[in-house]
């Protein structure tokens, strides 16, 4: 009762059974957070990690792209999107973000990072 809502909780939830490396109750419990009337935004990135930790790289990155597009202010969202599509083989994709994230903030951390990632590819 302390929350204003209750996606924060599912957030908690997912984190407390993510921490105890139950996955499938961690992504249960991160999707309702992130897929909230008011989304969560650390859960859309926990969510696409516990995803990654499945196996499931297109389902981490359907949950990125769409944090990206719910969050287009948090280039992390951005960012971690980019390093999946590296990660799943999908480099041209990757680049499109990368570049996105340089040209939006060319002097911040995150644009930093891209153009650290773009010179690994």
């Amino acid at each position: 009762m302390t929350y204003p809502h209750r996606w924060q909780v599912y957030y908690n939830l997912g984190m407390t059974y993510l921490q105890m490396g139950r996955l499938v109750a961690a992504e249960e419990n991160l999707r309702r957070a992130a897929e909230a009337p008011v989304p969560v935004f650390q859960a859309c990135l926990r969510l696409s990690e516990v995803q990654q930790k499945q196996g499931k790289l297109d389902a981490a990155i359907a949950t990125l792209e769409a944090a990206h597009l719910k969050f287009p202010e948090r280039p992390e969202a951005t960012l971690q999107l980019a390093e999946t599509l590296i990660l799943a083989g999908k480099k041209d994709r990757a680049r499109k973000y990368l570049e996105q994230i340089i040209s939006n903030a060319p002097d911040s951390p995150w644009a930093s990072q891209a153009r650290t990632v773009l010179k690994g590819q």
